[in-house]
């Protein structure tokens, strides 16, 4: 069993493939539906001799899961059974966060190496379940695209993003989530072959746990940073990052600082022009922690168009993404009503009026009103306030939420500065 990663382009609304290939080999492949046998072997003269053979080959596009665990997906006590498909592949390896070099002893045998690639389902060993999300998601992607997929699932519960890190001196580090997660890519020669990384991480970087001595929302961007700069060397071939802004207080870790936390990982769209950002909060059955089974099923729902439209040539032409806050402004000298303006259109409801602070001052909203994707907040009396937050985690309603016209939650937002007036196009 293997997996050939289909390396191709899309051009407009075209796809223009190039030939799938395992490195190093002239082999060249179809992507599809389509299974492969390959046999090696010597000839002299009349005389063939069979070295090896290889089945069930097949030939399409790897996707990474990282992050912690509403990524990994898997800690619920909702029971579904264990399907597969031959056509959705993941390799096998070290997990956890001890030091795992056994892995690295026992694979490797006089040069031999043991073959990992699985047929997975959610759940399973060997790091080669896929998570409930992941598993719906290459369904999904299968189903729409008749391609085969695979995923490798990389995320660890419980872990802070400063855990995540590569270690520079030794990327392969077994010492290290990020070392066995390289470990892998390498082992099934698909450093070159993931089209996409998806992250859902944050519920552990809410507080001030990490080793860099204040909340980790200070930190939290450059870590991010300095992780992707990592995975472009070591998976070059990576053309889009989705990323999850998590569920408010998540996992009771926030205690009033997930806010910021949030707004970073907001903001991260703004360093990056492949980067998506999906919001968590209007999914139903919530959160607080993990998810059950339905509400998981919705993570892969809401990326199945976004990665469709980046890799696959969907025509989409309403949004498919959270709402995000562009700019907040007053909307006159008078400072008695402050636009929000949105990337898309959204919806308002009289009680999303109390969801809004300005300098952490709460009940200062008197009504609002929209227009399209720009929501006018009426306040009570002239304000002098200097940043605005919508949805403080500590005292929320998942029923009082700014929703786009397309039924996804907007991003929340946390201390953004309000302009003295519109700010002029650029």
């Amino acid at each position: 069993m293997g997996f050939l990663w289909n390396h191709s382009e899309v051009i407009g609304a075209h796809r223009r493939p190039r030939a799938c290939r395992v490195p190093q080999t002239p082999m060249k492949m179809r992507f599809g539906l389509i299974k492969y046998k390959v046999e090696f072997g010597t000839k002299s003269g009349a005389a063939e001799k069979l070295v090896q053979t290889v089945n069930n080959l097949v030939c399409g596009d790897a996707y990474l899961i990282d992050g912690q665990s509403n990524a990994l997906a898997l800690d619920t006590a909702d029971k579904s059974p264990d399907e597969t498909s031959e056509w959705i592949r993941s390799y096998g390896g070290p997990g956890g966060r001890g030091d795992e070099t056994s892995w690295a002893r026992e694979r490797f045998v006089n040069g031999k190496r043991e073959n990992l690639w699985c047929t997975p389902c959610w759940r399973g060993p060997n790091k080669a379940a896929l998570g409930w999300w992941g598993m719906e998601l290459a369904k999904k992607l299968l189903a729409s695209q008749k391609m085969p997929i695979c995923i490798i699932q990389a995320a660890e519960g419980g872990t802070r993003i400063d855990e995540h890190k590569r270690n520079e001196t030794d990327p392969v580090d077994l010492k290290t989530l990020y070392g066995h997660m390289l470990w892998r890519l390498k082992n099934a020669r698909l450093t070159h072959g993931i089209r996409a990384v998806l992250w859902h991480q944050g519920e552990a970087d809410q507080g001030s746990d990490g080793p860099d001595n204040g909340y980790d929302s200070a930190v939290y961007q450059q870590y991010f940073l300095d992780m992707t700069a990592a995975w472009k060397q070591d998976m070059p071939n990576i053309r889009h990052y989705y990323v999850f802004q998590i569920w408010p207080n998540g996992c009771s870790q926030g205690g009033g600082h997930g806010d910021l936390l949030r707004e970073k990982q907001r903001t991260l769209s703004r360093l990056y022009s492949n980067l998506d950002v999906m919001s968590t909060l209007g999914i139903k059955p919530g959160g607080g922690c993990h998810y059950p089974l339905v509400g998981w099923s919705e993570f892969a729902r809401l990326m199945q168009p976004l990665i469709e439209r980046d890799f696959y040539g969907r025509k989409v032409p309403e949004p498919i993404t959270a709402p995000d806050l562009k700019e907040a402004y007053y909307a006159s000298s008078a400072k008695d009503a402050i636009i929000l303006e949105f990337d898309q259109p959204v919806i308002w409801l009289d009680s999303l009026a109390g969801q809004f602070y300005l300098d952490d001052a709460k009940d200062m909203v008197a009504k609002g009103s929209v227009n399209g994707n720009v929501i006018t907040l009426q306040l009570k009396s002239p304000a002098t306030a200097g940043k605005i937050t919508y949805l403080k985690e500590l005292n929320w309603n998942q029923n009082d939420l700014v929703f786009g016209k397309n039924g996804i939650a907007a991003l929340t937002f946390c201390d953004v500065p309000i302009l003295p007036e519109k700010p002029r196009a650029k």
